[in-house]
């Protein structure tokens, strides 16, 4: 079976029943958070809060810290 490999990675974030997609091809780590120099800036987040990596086919996600809550693919 051969491994898929990853090209983009879109990042869709809903708020107060709207939604946005982000559409990321540079596959290195992606931050998100209020702070400016985040990849994704959502200013109404804590200054980082999640770090998204792709590495062998697999998407990681790593919390950084962030008091607001997270939810992937709901």
């Amino acid at each position: 079976v051969e491994e898929a490999q990853v090209s983009s990675l879109i990042i869709k974030v809903s708020r107060d029943g709207q939604s946005q997609e982000y559409l990321f091809s540079s596959l290195g780590p992606i931050i998100i958070g209020a702070s400016e120099n985040c990849d994704l800036h959502l200013p109404d987040v804590d200054g980082k809060l999640l770090e998204v990596k792709i590495s062998g086919g697999n998407i990681f996600l790593k919390d950084l810290g962030s008091t607001h809550q997270m939810y992937l693919n709901s």
